[in-house]
């Protein structure tokens, strides 16, 4: 992540989906969406093939069906039409 922190990293889990609207990542389904946010690193080695390095001030984010993260503002929320 360190050599891609303006990139967002994605997981999901099965079952799950991550769909994008207007600015916003919607999770739908029955997992969680993992986002790993390398946009604030304050310190990190970068890791090399065989070689250990490290990563602080990395966020992790998780959604469940109903939440949304803001792309804009890099903020989590919860669609009040789901879940009012």
């Amino acid at each position: 992540m360190s050599g891609h922190a303006d990139d967002l990293g994605i997981g999901l889990e099965e079952n799950t989906a991550l769909l994008l609207d207007d600015g916003k990542a919607y999770c739908h389904g029955e997992g969680t969406v993992v986002l790993i946010d390398a946009r604030d690193l304050d310190d990190s080695q970068a890791c090399r093939e065989r070689d250990l390095g490290y990563i602080t001030n990395l966020k992790v984010h998780l959604l469940v069906a109903g939440c949304y993260f803001d792309l804009d503002t890099l903020t989590i929320g919860r669609d009040q039409a789901i879940h009012p």
